[in-house]
């Protein structure tokens, strides 16, 4: 689906999932020394009608909310403590498409294996069309602010392919 260049040190993996279903793909890109990272999925047709089906939703702002809302309450359980403070909402493109997007912080949200608790900041982006296009960009909060220009240039790099 994607072609993309990144950096050589970075650590990548991909994934794909395929069943009666549909198909998702994937991709995880992450700097080796710093506490962020992008998660690129994609749903093909099938795998999108069933995404949306499964979980009610019916564009793509309603797909970012949703996803938002999962991850946070995933946080709620590892830190009852943690917060959710918007940032920015709107609309950007994504792989020649348009996307609907949340920036939003989870204060607390990340805690290490010592038990410090850190800012978690996030981008959360999600384009439709007979696909799912899907972006979650986050990190620590230095680490996202540090690293946010190299993921929006591999954002913006990447290629969808022809099928």
């Amino acid at each position: 689906y994607l072609d993309m260049d990144f950096p050589r040190n970075w650590f990548a993996l991909s994934w794909d999932q395929q069943n009666s279903s549909g198909a998702r793909y994937g991709v995880f890109l992450a700097p080796p020394t710093l506490r962020a990272a992008m998660i690129i999925t994609i749903y093909d047709e099938n795998a999108a009608k069933t995404y949306l089906r499964q979980n009610n939703i019916s564009d793509s702002s309603s797909a970012t909310i949703f996803e938002l809302k999962r991850l946070y309450n995933w946080t709620l359980e590892k830190n009852a403590n943690a917060t959710l403070y918007f940032i920015e909402n709107g609309t950007m493109p994504l792989f020649g498409y348009s996307a609907d997007f949340s920036t939003f912080v989870l204060r607390d949200g990340f805690v290490d294996d010592q038990g410090t608790r850190y800012n978690w900041t996030w981008t959360f982006m999600t384009s439709m069309n007979t696909d799912i296009f899907q972006v979650a960009y986050h990190g620590v909060e230095e680490d996202y602010n540090l690293t946010l220009s190299s993921f929006k240039s591999l954002l913006n790099s990447t290629r969808l392919k022809p099928r």
